[in-house]
């Protein structure tokens, strides 16, 4: 698995604190990359979220969402927004099993309560 990105994009994700990596003996399976976004909306936006193919269909995508919803409802977020490829089947339902609700095409939505 590699996302290549500059670094202070990846500086300002780890400081955001709704970036999670999952790791399974020591190596990287999967991670999520998000961010609130302006704080007077109370939202976070996952910027990005990877499963390395031979951990998929493992729960790893719904214990990263377990972990960003988490941490998101302890800081008061109210919604988490997600774009998703429409070709990517295991995403959409990833994202659906999570709680995910998509709101047009390429767009879903996790209301916190």
């Amino acid at each position: 698995m590699c996302l290549v990105s500059r670094q202070p994009n990846f500086d300002g994700y780890v400081k955001s604190g709704y970036c999670f990596l999952s790791e399974m003996d020591g190596v990287a399976v999967g991670f999520v990359f998000a961010y609130e976004t302006i704080p007077v909306f109370h939202e976070v936006y996952i910027e990005y979220i990877a499963i390395d193919p031979a951990h998929q269909g493992m729960g790893v995508s719904q214990i990263l969402f377990d972990h960003l919803t988490k941490e998101a409802q302890k800081n008061g977020i109210k919604k988490i927004w997600s774009l998703i490829n429409l070709e990517n089947m295991k995403s959409i339902k990833a994202h659906s099993k999570a709680g995910f609700i998509h709101v047009d095409r390429k767009e879903a939505i996790f209301t916190l309560k």
